[in-house]
């Protein structure tokens, strides 16, 4: 596990960019793996929890989170589809999840778009907000985790599950593992 802190800027930036998403779904509902509701979290806590993860795992990578041709913190839905691609430089696609040691999940998008799927959790609680730090817990290309993968309980055939344990080493994505 890698944890990555950010700095003021970088989490002014992330709450920039949630209230905008919070703004711009408005009315508009998730996939039920998005849920807020389930994790007891707002919309804006729920964004910012991901945004930060993106950031860190952008950081760790030494990517420049503001680059547009690299990260898009925020996308109009008008363009959302068009836009449609993994969450970091069109490869890595980061996964937050609520509990350190909940499994990543991979999804046949990820497997189309042949992603780095990025496992990550922010540590964060109802009383005192989330702190400026994400642990980046371990990766898997989404084709070998679609492969060895199983299928979670909430799956309807689009969604496969791995345990922490076995994810690769976060620093092999820098070592060049992942390209």
């Amino acid at each position: 596990m890698i944890i990555v802190p950010l700095e003021k800027e970088e989490v002014e930036q992330v709450r920039a960019w949630a209230v905008q998403r919070t703004e711009e779904n408005k009315g508009h509902s998730d996939i039920p793996e998005y849920d807020h509701r389930r994790f007891y979290l707002t919309p804006l806590q729920n964004n910012i929890l991901g945004l930060a993860a993106e950031v860190a795992v952008c950081k760790f990578l030494g990517l420049d989170y503001m680059d547009q041709d690299v990260y898009l913190g925020f996308v109009p839905r008008e363009r959302y589809a068009e836009l449609k691609q993994p969450d970091i430089a069109g490869r890595y696609e980061v996964r937050s999840v609520r509990k350190p040691d909940n499994p990543l999940a991979i999804r046949t998008k990820d497997v189309k778009a042949k992603a780095i799927v990025v496992h990550t959790y922010v540590p964060h609680s109802l009383k005192t907000g989330w702190e400026k730090k994400v642990h980046i817990n371990g990766w898997v290309s989404a084709e070998a985790g679609w492969t060895f993968g199983t299928e979670p309980s909430w799956g309807k055939g689009d969604s496969r599950v791995i345990p922490v344990r076995s994810l690769l080493d976060p620093n092999e994505l820098l070592r060049g593992s992942a390209a």
